[in-house]
């Protein structure tokens, strides 16, 4: 009796820890948009991810996740610049919720855009070092 106990615990628990770990967090990136730098020295990616399904929970806001990556075309080197949040309502993302833009050789602006939540953005410059600065209403 004790050891169908332990075994029925065991099994439940193995159980909750799986479905625990597999329900939450972002699922695998996706490619969603990249532009070179005007002078081709960088390209600047753009990778999304949905959150993974949670078990009834079909209509719930969950953000997905975005994440950024500038490679140096010349050494080939690949760096992280951010990872962020995007709440959205459900509606699949399209290039009018995230826009990139290069404004010089080095300076970039990426606006993250839900359809009705503040928009936030970035402001990257790769000077001698790279800098990532957080813009409202972008």
């Amino acid at each position: 009796m004790i050891r169908i106990r332990s075994q029925l615990v065991k099994t439940i628990l193995i159980f909750l820890i799986t479905f625990a770990s597999s329900g939450c967090g972002p699922g695998p990136q996706l490619p969603f948009t990249e532009k070179n730098s005007p002078d081709n020295k960088f390209t600047f990616s753009i990778a999304i991810s949905e959150p993974k399904k949670i078990l009834g929970c079909q209509f719930c806001r969950r953000p997905f996740y975005v994440y950024a990556t500038m490679k140096n075309n010349i050494s080939s080197e690949v760096f992280n610049v951010f990872e962020a949040r995007l709440e959205n309502d459900g509606v699949p993302f399209s290039k009018q919720n995230i826009s990139l833009r290069w404004v010089s050789r080095n300076t970039l602006i990426v606006c993250l855009r839900a359809s009705d939540l503040p928009k936030k953005g970035f402001h990257v410059s790769i000077e001698k070092n790279m800098s990532v600065l957080n813009l409202d209403n972008c």
